[in-house]
């Protein structure tokens, strides 16, 4: 090949193999020789990703050291094709760390080889700032199934925002019978997030996803959660339908304390519980009811004093 030979030819040459139409050994073996007998210094991007693909072993290691090159595209070319060979992971990854712009190729090794928790984490601790580590925690949690991206929410998410959106990459109906578990207790910690964040109507979305049938453990923390939201949003009776115990009324009752009808929540609890009330609840509702009633009925200050 001429140089302007080889350039083109490796263009095109590139394109068939990615849509299949190279499977010849014979032909793999004369297109890597040719490439190899160029050098990595000279080979256009496409070159440096053809000679990755049908080259050898001697050939990888040779292009990988482009990852150090400062050559911007050629970096980038030898890490986006260099991300599908797993023997290649830690030294992609070590190159995004010194060059953001490699971030999306560790990303790409990361889906390929490290699909695990520990593979999620990894991703989040080299994102160079805040929108990679959005978009790369994303692309990761897509690509977990549901038991990893719920150890990934509950062990290395600690942003709640971007817990919610990892959460919600979840499919919401069970594709084996051994995800269910899983993805009631990722449904359920996504209404637990949103809680925690002011969204009682989010939680209640959450919480709807949860299977008609889920351990007894899963199933009395998801009515604990729902009255919490259905009081927060003034859904009264429908929180007295949910069957919870006054120990879940009063958390309700620390979240919406400010709310304006938290007076009529804490007067509902003392006629439901009034008979199971210890001394201790019954003087806290009963203070919220009368701090509100003394608001409202205190008089207005007369003109002048």
């Amino acid at each position: 090949f001429g140089a302007a030979t080889r350039d083109s030819a490796s263009k095109l040459l590139l394109s068939l193999d990615t849509e299949g139409l190279l499977t010849s050994p014979v032909d793999r073996r004369r297109i890597a020789a040719a490439l190899r007998a160029a050098g990595p210094s000279r080979l256009t991007t496409d070159g440096v990703r053809l000679i990755i693909r049908m080259g050898n072993d001697d050939d990888r290691d040779s292009v990988a050291g482009l990852l150090t090159s400062g050559q911007r595209d050629m970096q980038a070319a030898a890490a986006a094709e260099l991300a599908r060979r797993p023997e290649f992971f830690d030294r992609v990854v070590a190159a995004a760390e010194r060059d953001p712009a490699l971030f999306q190729a560790a990303v790409t090794a990361a889906i390929n080889h490290r699909r695990t928790p520990e593979g999620y984490a990894l991703i989040r601790r080299i994102a160079p700032n805040e929108a990679s580590r959005r978009s790369g925690a994303l692309s990761m949690a897509r690509s977990l199934d549901p038991k990893s991206v719920l150890e990934v929410a509950r062990v290395h998410e600690t942003d709640p925002e971007l817990r919610i959106a990892v959460l919600s990459t979840i499919a919401r109906a069970a594709s084996m019978p051994d995800e269910t578990r899983d993805i009631d207790q990722a449904m359920i910690l996504l209404a637990e997030t949103n809680l925690e964040l002011s969204r009682p109507e989010n939680a209640l979305t959450a919480l709807s996803s949860v299977s008609p049938a889920p351990s007894a453990d899963d199933a009395s923390r998801a009515v604990e959660l729902r009255t919490v939201a259905l009081l927060w949003l003034n859904r009264v009776d429908e929180a007295l339908d949910a069957g919870a115990g006054v120990d879940v009324w009063l958390t309700a009752l620390d979240r919406i304390g400010a709310e304006p009808h938290a007076e009529i929540v804490a007067q509902t609890a003392l006629n439901r519980f009034g008979n199971v009330l210890s001394t201790r609840e019954r003087a806290r509702l009963e203070s919220i009811v009368t701090v509100t009633e003394s608001n409202e009925t205190s008089p207005a200050p007369t003109e002048g004093g």
